[in-house]
């Protein structure tokens, strides 16, 4: 965190006071920050990434499961907004967890509330990679879980169906 607290005040003190005082000097000063904080924000992430694949070699998959989800949140969807690359690599992790919370490529998955969760999290991102069949599949699998655990009248059935719904409008 220090290098990057470091990176941007570096880019705040390379600006010069009368490029700022203009509305388009301003804007580049912001847009190099925003560049810089970005570029750390995913350093880091791919770091605490590479934590929960060393606790996964260890056995330990809950600290894994749970390095994967803070990297994936340090992703943040805003930053995959306009960018492919940094969209498919969030893609990437949550199929990884995926994988690790069923125990493997051929591990049985367990049935439960948080696999339909990630299932609906991962079918979303799917959607908006415009991957509709892989999304639908993924929200009917959730949908199928929800219904088995809490009923088909919960909300989270209906917001699974929700998701389906804007996946067969998109197509």
């Amino acid at each position: 965190m220090g290098r990057m607290c470091g990176a941007l005040q570096a880019e705040v003190d390379s600006a010069e006071v009368c490029t700022v005082n203009e509305n388009s000097g301003l804007v580049k000063v912001f847009e190099r920050i925003i560049d810089t904080s970005e570029e750390y924000c995913i350093l880091i992430a791919e770091a605490v990434w590479m934590e929960g694949e060393a606790a996964r070699a260890q056995g330990n998959m809950v600290a894994a499961v749970a390095f994967f989800e803070k990297a994936m949140y340090a992703r943040g969807a805003s930053l995959c907004a306009d960018s492919m690359a940094r969209r498919d690599r969030v893609i990437e992790m949550r199929q990884q967890v995926l994988l690790v919370r069923r125990g493997g490529d051929d591990g049985g998955e367990a049935e439960t509330v948080q696999a339909a969760w990630d299932k609906c999290r991962l079918a979303s991102d799917l959607h908006d990679r415009e991957d509709y069949d892989a999304a639908a599949t993924l929200f009917q699998e959730a949908i199928k879980i929800f219904t088995a655990i809490s009923g088909s009248d919960s909300l989270v059935v209906a917001s699974s169906y929700e998701g389906i719904g804007l996946v067969f409008d998109a197509q």
